[in-house]
């Protein structure tokens, strides 16, 4: 491409109408590369906010694009006086992406229009753009599923922690064109059959698929047979999730390309293995960002006649989301000038150095038409773009992910609060108890406090409710806190002392504080948790209390 090639031109055709502002192992590497094509979202905005605004590297718009720029805001109707900073409406108005064949407990959500991203007359280029990743992991989702990559329309990947710490995988594939039962076992070469609750599902090397009877061959689910189970039982149910996941994906949009979903901790505790190599850098742009002001994160991307991007956020419990919105402005204002002076002045791989020395101009661009704001609570960014730009922003984010001169300035500060070193082996109860993480809400319920304790580290934490009603204490009294990075141990401890009725007890040894927690690591198919019961139950039940429980007299 000529180095004059990228001008960015916004279809003033469409303008009106469309711009109108108002109120087990391959799986892991499917996540990865999922993670990857929307990665470039992530690192966009962190990438785009590293532009300096000193003369020798801006970027100035082309008069083409300044004259398009000016029609779009002539011709848009926006939903306040201020038309420059006015939200842009979504390209899309779909339904939002179904809980349905979801697993309990799903931390990371990954949603792709396959079939029309590769119709899309960019879709070649799009798939060309990620390099070999986008066939590796369409290989591997074929290996898991039988299915071909023109027989899918849709895909949904659901990421969670397992019983022992590993990570679990499942795939939730909407076809082109219905499948019989015969089918999936011809493609499934080697696999047994077996029935559950009427459901007959089909299991190869520890991987299950099954059609599920009440979608009469249009969905196919595949997952690890030890979790097939729940998988057939949740039949049309929405899956419940935790809060913050929830309230995003009820604001995704099924129509949308690209869309994953998922809370920030995710990939400081159970999701860090996904984000390796030259990927890691992404944590540290996605932290860059939104620091530890966001609890959740959604991020679309899609194409039509323009690129279209977008970031949702919810926000920490102590933190209003216009104002997290205008902080994340605010970073991308002040942000240094590390990466655009490292792809000018680094020496770069003659594979993609012209690539890469452009992408600061692109992602000049980008900055310039994306605008903030905030919709029922949630932070929201969005940007269009002409639609060339998205698989050159993809090529370019790819290349310099991968180029490990330019990889290098992010990775500097890969080891982060919370992050911990690459490891497949499970991590326990007692080792996730250690973490360091972040409890902070002004008024919430001891139930609530848990849950929110529980997402956070990822282990279940159970609360025998009739143990303690035995004791007159209720879990629906509320209270508030605000811990950060401490581990999770203490504020466990931190929770339980503030709900203790003898407001007289002393500390966690004392007799008098009734509320203690028990550690109960997985043994064989009992799931590891932390039981939070009374001492007086704890005692008649002959569980092994903490240390920290124990009276200094013992």
């Amino acid at each position: 491409m000529a180095d004059n090639d990228w001008n960015i031109k916004l279809n003033t055709e469409s303008a009106g109408t469309r711009y109108v502002p108002k109120h087990r192992q391959r799986l892991a590497y499917v996540a990865g590369i999922g993670l990857a094509v929307l990665a470039v979202v992530i690192s966009l905005l962190v990438l785009m906010n590293r532009q300096d605004q000193q003369e020798e590297i801006a970027v100035e718009a082309p008069p083409e694009a300044k004259e398009a720029q000016a029609a779009v805001e002539a011709d848009v109707e926006p939903e306040s006086d201020d038309s420059d900073t006015a939200l842009w409406i979504s390209p899309t108005a779909g339904e939002s992406i179904s809980r349905r064949f979801v697993p309990l407990g799903t931390q990371l959500l990954l949603h792709i229009r396959l079939a029309e991203v590769l119709s899309h007359a960019e879709g070649e280029k799009i798939v060309a753009a990620i390099g070999p990743w986008g066939d590796d992991a369409l290989g591997a989702i074929e290996a898991a599923t039988g299915l071909r990559r023109e027989e899918i329309d849709t895909i949904l990947l659901s990421i969670y922690p397992g019983e022992s710490g590993e990570l679990g995988f499942a795939l939730r594939c909407e076809l082109v064109e219905p499948w019989e039962q015969q089918q999936l076992a011809q493609r499934m070469a080697g696999s047994s059959e077996a029935t559950l609750d009427g459901q007959a599902y089909l299991v190869r090397q520890e991987q299950a698929c099954f059609l599920p009877n009440v979608d009469a061959g249009k969905i196919l689910v595949s997952c690890a047979s030890s979790d097939i189970a729940g998988l057939i039982a949740s039949g049309v149910d929405e899956t419940p999730l935790s809060r913050d996941l929830e309230r995003l994906l009820d604001r995704t949009d099924e129509q949308r390309m690209a869309t994953v979903v998922f809370p920030l901790k995710f990939f400081e505790t159970s999701g860090r293995n996904l984000l390796r190599g030259s990927a890691r850098g992404l944590q540290v742009a996605l932290q860059e960002v939104v620091a530890d002001d966001a609890s959740g994160v959604a991020i679309s991307a899609h194409w039509d006649e323009n690129f279209f991007l977008e970031l949702q956020s919810t926000t920490a419990f102590n933190k209003q989301p216009h104002a997290f919105a205008l902080a994340v402005r605010r970073r991308i204002e002040e942000s240094p000038q590390e990466f655009a002076k490292a792809v000018l002045n680094e020496t770069l791989h003659p594979h993609g150095e012209k690539v890469i020395a452009r992408l600061p101009a692109m992602l000049t661009e980008l900055s310039r038409h994306t605008r903030s704001g905030q919709e029922a609570g949630v932070s929201v960014m969005r940007c269009y773009l002409p639609v060339a730009a998205g698989h050159n922003l993809l090529m370019a984010a790819e290349l310099t992910l991968n180029t490990r001169s330019a990889a290098s300035q992010l990775a500097e500060g890969a080891n982060v609060a919370g992050t911990q070193p690459d490891s497949l082996e499970p991590v326990t109860v007692a080792a996730k108890l250690q973490q360091i993480t972040t409890l902070s809400f002004p008024k919430e319920t001891l139930e609530r406090a848990l849950e929110m304790l529980s997402e956070a580290i990822e282990v279940p934490i159970e609360l025998r409710g009739s143990d303690l009603q035995l004791e007159g204490i209720t879990k629906n009294q509320s209270f508030g806190i605000e811990l950060r990075d401490r581990p999770a141990a203490e504020i466990l401890l931190a929770v339980l002392e503030r709900a203790n009725p003898d407001r007289s007890a002393s500390g966690p040894g004392d007799p008098r504080q009734k509320l203690v927690y028990v550690v109960r690591e997985a043994v064989d198919e009992q799931p590891g948790a932390i039981v939070v019961t009374t001492r007086p139950a704890a005692v008649k039940a002959g569980l092994n209390l903490p240390a920290v429980f124990v009276p200094a007299s013992q």
